[in-house]
């Protein structure tokens, strides 16, 4: 049995239809396994998204709290000086009180931006140096010079963790 070119040509044009069509076939099954692994992608990472948002959400408000326990006068009425006290000693106090809020609220990091939390440790130590800076000046002899003179100094200018709190509040509000 012999086939012509005839017959081959026929065999070819036959199958033409069959394979575009396997080829259509082939196309459509692929988008559809592509669509599919996106939407399964998008439902977890918003699952995710849901499940970090309360998270997220704490971890502002722990940071917006820690920032405002560190201010001046919050700090000087959460923190009352024992009595007998030396000026020196009551500063490393509050000091001490700021480091284990700060330590309390470390892992807060993990939800905010490298910028936000770089103004939450400015803020921090600067708290921490201008309380020891200004408790060993010479004309501050006593707890409550010690005080005023903080408090005075806090009033007359933009506190660093006024400015984080102001930082924080930007990007919580972009967040949510």
């Amino acid at each position: 049995m012999t086939i012509t070119n005839d017959a081959v040509v026929l065999i070819l044009l036959s199958l033409l239809p069959c394979s575009i069509l396997c080829l259509v076939f082939y196309k459509f099954i692929s988008q559809q396994k592509q669509v599919e692994i996106l939407r399964e992608r998008y439902l977890k990472t918003r699952d995710q998204s849901l499940q970090v948002l309360p998270i997220k959400l704490q971890a502002y408000e722990r940071l917006t709290l820690f920032l405002e326990r560190i201010q001046p006068y919050s700090l000087l009425q959460n923190t009352m000086p024992p009595s007998d006290i030396e000026v020196q000693d009551y500063a490393v106090l509050l000091s001490n009180h700021i480091k284990q809020e700060f330590e309390h609220n470390i892992t807060q990091q993990i939800y905010v931006s490298s910028q936000t939390w770089k103004a939450v440790v400015v803020a921090k130590n600067t708290a921490m140096t201008q309380l020891l800076a200004l408790a060993s000046k010479k004309d501050i002899i006593s707890i409550e010079a010690f005080q005023e003179s903080l408090l005075s100094f806090s009033a007359n200018k933009q506190t660093p963790s006024q400015l984080a709190l102001e930082i924080l509040t930007k990007e919580a509000k972009l967040e949510f």
